[in-house]
């Protein structure tokens, strides 16, 4: 049983962890370990022994000791995130499922510092989203389901989900669901110093048609501009392709069965919605 010592060879960075069976190849478990030899590559990193043990409970007393004596929780120098012991780094997951990541961070590293990896962390994802577009965005939860499950078995599911999510809305509206002044707060902090991007700006450069000043003015009065020249009739068929019903548009579709995505159905990016085939009328 030993207490050891993984570096980093390309940064310096170090992991001070304790392996039971003193496995040579055993580098450490720590998610910011892990994160560090997937980026730099299993071969940049050195582990060493820096204390033998006799059992387990010397092993956490003697973790404890060298993670607080390499100050390896410090970010600049080591990867562990936690005091070590018995619980290892769920005392930190614990805490940090507990109050949300960026409170956790603004405790540990204050404000500044926690808008920064705040800010890091968005741009990673983005990146990553437009790089890898995830098969929820690209097949549509009801393709996946029909992957893995099939057909049949993904009807079931979709038609639960769709009921699912009808009557969660139905019952937020029942209840009188609203924002509360917080989360509008929140809300309104996002937006702010959001710029548009050049292609944004091109677009509302553009002129606009005439009469949409008149028709966005009586818009936000309430008052009836009529029908939307820009609305397509759709078709509602049974898994079947049987014609069930014929719908002036989308919105009206969406707004009495409270399916939220007969677009995508629509233009072929799915096959179905809330159970059921669409198609725009020809």
């Amino acid at each position: 049983m030993i207490i050891y010592k993984t570096t980093n060879l390309i940064n310096k960075k170090i992991y001070v962890g304790q392996d039971s069976n003193n496995d040579p190849d055993y580098l450490g478990s720590g998610k910011a370990l892990k994160r560090a030899i997937t980026k730099y590559g299993k071969n940049n990193f050195v582990k060493e022994i820096l204390e033998n043990c006799k059992d387990k409970d010397e092993l956490n007393e003697r973790e404890i000791y060298w993670i607080n004596e390499l100050d390896s929780t410090n970010r600049k120098i080591g990867y562990n995130i936690s005091k070590g012991g018995a619980e290892g780094d769920r005392e930190a997951g614990f805490k940090i499922a507990k109050q949300g990541v960026y409170n956790y961070w603004i405790e540990k590293f204050g404000v500044d510092i926690a808008n920064e990896k705040l800010k890091e962390q968005k741009q990673k994802l983005s990146n990553h989203n437009k790089q890898n577009q995830p098969d929820l965005i690209k097949k549509g939860r009801y393709q996946i389901w029909v992957d893995k499950y099939g057909k049949d078995v993904a009807d079931i599911k979709q038609a639960e989900w769709k009921k699912k999510i009808s009557d969660y809305q139905q019952k937020k509206l029942k209840d009188g669901w609203s924002h509360t002044d917080e989360a509008k707060e929140k809300i309104k902090n996002s937006s702010l110093g959001r710029t548009h991007s050049e292609e944004s700006k091109e677009k509302m450069r553009k002129p606009k048609p005439l009469g949409f000043s008149d028709k966005i003015s009586k818009t936000k009065k309430g008052i009836s501009i009529g029908p939307s020249k820009h609305k397509k009739p759709v078709n509602q068929f049974s898994i079947g392709g049987e014609l069930i019903q014929e719908w002036l548009s989308i919105s009206e579709a969406e707004k009495e069965l409270k399916i939220y995505n007969i677009s995508a159905a629509c233009k072929g990016k799915q096959e179905t919605a809330g159970g059921f085939i669409w198609g725009y009328k020809n």
